[in-house]
């Protein structure tokens, strides 16, 4: 066995102790993969936890096209890159969108794709159409449907995704949108 799956234990339900507390694994249609562990930082100490990101190390070194990541709850939280590339790159509409591992992003793109173009004839949407896009992950929506209206603002609460939104527009080469951190429940933002 693993030194993780014997010495660190995995969350007990409702009683809310234990360590290992979720396994995020996202894969693109190139067939990438990032895979992000969520632990409970109040149980380890340093010592620990650097062991524990040295055995997901050794343990998903051997996967190709694989980034890893290692999510620590339980007070502030905190996402560490431990190995392969930092963001996957999944390609939705035509577009290519930079995914990190904080960020949303739609899991079934095929879906995704339709819902996008249902969207876009439903909205009747013209060059004289400003678009807001509440809660725009990535940038998925508003760089899609950019081509089809005047601007888009999109805003975000999560900063990383923001980040990766901006990234994005400027990948696809769009010039009519903007994107805001902030929260949009919020006045003011």
């Amino acid at each position: 066995k693993q030194w993780y799956q014997r010495r660190v234990a995995i969350t007990a339900g409702i009683a809310n102790t234990g360590v290992w507390k979720a396994l995020q694994i996202r894969t693109t249609e190139q067939q990438d993969i990032m895979i992000t562990p969520i632990v409970d930082k109040r149980s380890l100490d340093s010592e620990k936890l650097e062991k524990v990101k040295c055995s997901l190390k050794k343990f998903y070194s051997e996967k190709q096209n694989c980034s890893l990541f290692l999510k620590l709850v339980g007070g502030k939280e905190e996402v560490a890159h431990i190995d392969g590339p930092e963001f996957m790159l999944e390609k939705l509409c035509g577009y290519n969108f930079q995914i990190t591992s904080g960020s949303f992003f739609q899991v079934n793109t095929a879906g995704a794709e339709v819902l996008y173009q249902t969207i876009r004839e439903t909205a009747r949407l013209d060059d004289k159409t400003v678009l807001l896009d509440v809660c725009c992950g990535t940038g998925t929506i508003g760089i899609i449907l950019s081509k089809y209206v005047k601007c888009v603002h999109g805003i975000e609460i999560v900063e990383s995704a923001v980040e990766d939104a901006k990234k994005n527009a400027e990948r696809n080469k769009i010039k009519n949108i903007t994107f805001y951190a902030g929260n949009p429940g919020r006045n003011g933002h």
